[in-house]
């Protein structure tokens, strides 16, 4: 008997994505005997034979089907995999990998498996290999970009990932979330300046004709995942679960392959267009001058969300004493949740919750508090408590009000970020026993 298997391709370029689930499909059919039957759809197509002509979105649509089990596979973008495990995200790193072997290794490992196993855990959805679809990300731009500089205060689109998001806010650039669909047509009409996307995508999604200038910055890789639905993946007997991710894996080497082939040619052709490609200098990359791999931005989630906020007072901060620190005349430090704290000309003082005044460095050495003195009149107090707090945006300034960048504690990859300690005193109101209580945040 022959079990019949629906994949919908969600993605574009189409052809990049329709290989990859050729080599699964035959492969499959060869090592089972031809058990099963793989149908490949695109989505519109899918739409038309299955949905009763109504489209569906190729993101949250396909997902939502994915996990119901009316699609069995696919193959998906591992930012839009965050949507259902957050871990995903950590994928969109900037230069959290080396290269392309770096890369494979850490997918093919234990951390692909790890961030596979979460997926499992937290959906009905289920990850079989990571792949390149594409290669490293690129940015395509109406206008010159020379070096990292050059993107600050430019308008960048960028995929729905807190990571993306605060990558580029911390160069000082304004990310724009939209799909990478919509990047042609924004190019085209000047609402956004410049967009992540990669090399098959510039000519396979209309982007290289609005674009005058590619920043070659390989800040991450453009990854998706070959996923199947997970109820589907356990009825399989263990032999034919191996069959699956052997095919999968099978599959997800040779479009990293072809990826990385297909990125010198359409380089190539970028530049015979006289499209000016600009690639990165290490200085641009290296993490004690720029903060573009290292985000110089906190989000601190707490366990259980505060209500009914009366006060909130940093009582106590701890920062490494790197890259010059005790030159600075104080830091500043901002929290996205927490406005208007103190008063001043300065807008980036006013737009800050704390000024950070250094005092004697710890017994380590290695490390400064602040002085506590400068904290006690920077106590932000609500005349009507504050609803909620469920998590802290924090950024650490210098003087002239740019993120202040501590380094690593490596001087090689994996690089260690050195770690600030903050301590919070947060009183709330129980309102029905009229009583203050606090507790402290770390």
């Amino acid at each position: 008997m022959t079990t019949k298997l629906t994949w919908v391709l969600a993605h574009e370029p189409y052809d990049l994505f329709l290989r990859a689930a050729e080599k699964f499909s035959k492969e499959v059919s060869e090592k089972t005997n031809g058990a099963f039957e793989i149908e490949i759809l695109g989505i519109q197509e899918y739409a038309a034979k299955y949905n009763g002509g109504v489209a569906i979105d190729n993101r949250f649509g396909l997902l939502d089907l994915l996990e119901s089990g009316a699609v069995q596979m696919s193959q998906m973008y591992t930012t839009t995999l965050g949507q259902l495990s957050q871990d995903m995200f950590v994928l969109d790193l900037p230069f959290l990998f080396e290269g392309h072997d770096h890369a494979e290794r850490v997918l093919d490992g234990a951390v692909g498996q790890q961030l596979f196993a979460k997926l499992a855990e937290e959906s009905n959805v289920k990850g079989l290999a990571f792949t390149y679809s594409g290669g490293f990300r690129i940015i395509p731009a109406t206008e010159a970009v020379e070096n990292l500089e050059s993107l600050r205060g430019m308008r960048v689109r960028v995929p729905a990932s807190p990571v993306a998001k605060d990558t580029f806010e911390a160069i000082g650039a304004v990310p724009v979330e939209m799909a990478i669909e919509e990047l042609a047509g924004a190019l085209a009409a000047k609402s956004v300046d410049a967009g992540e996307s990669t090399y098959p995508r510039i000519y396979g999604m209309q982007q290289a004709q609005h674009a005058a200038s590619i920043a070659h910055s390989e800040h991450s890789l453009f990854l998706t995942s070959l996923i199947i639905n997970k109820t589907l993946w356990n009825s399989l007997d263990t032999a034919t679960q191996q069959v699956f991710a052997d095919a999968a894996l099978s599959a997800a080497k040779i479009e990293r392959q072809e990826s990385i082939e297909d990125i010198a040619l359409t380089q190539a052709r970028a530049v015979s267009e006289g499209i000016n490609v600009v690639h990165f200098s290490a200085e641009d990359k290296d993490p004690k001058v720029q903060n573009f791999f290292r985000l110089n931005r906190y989000i601190i989630q707490f366990p259980n969300e505060f209500k009914n906020i009366h006060s909130i007072e940093l009582i106590q901060a701890i920062i490494p004493d790197q890259n010059d620190v005790q030159d600075e005349p104080y830091l500043l430090l901002q929290i996205d949740e927490i406005q208007d704290v103190m008063v001043s000309n300065d807008k980036n003082i006013s737009n800050s919750f704390a000024i950070l005044q250094l005092a004697a460095p710890t017994r380590s050495g290695t490390f400064i508090q602040i002085d506590r003195r400068i904290h006690e009149y920077t106590v932000k107090y609500y005349d009507t408590p504050k609803a909620y707090l469920s998590k802290m945006s924090i950024t650490i300034l210098d003087s002239e009000g740019n993120p202040f960048n501590f380094g690593t504690d490596t001087p090689s990859p994996p690089n260690k970020i050195f770690q600030n300690t903050f301590i919070f005193k947060i009183v709330t109101l129980e309102k029905q026993r009229r009583v203050l209580n606090h507790r402290n945040v770390y």
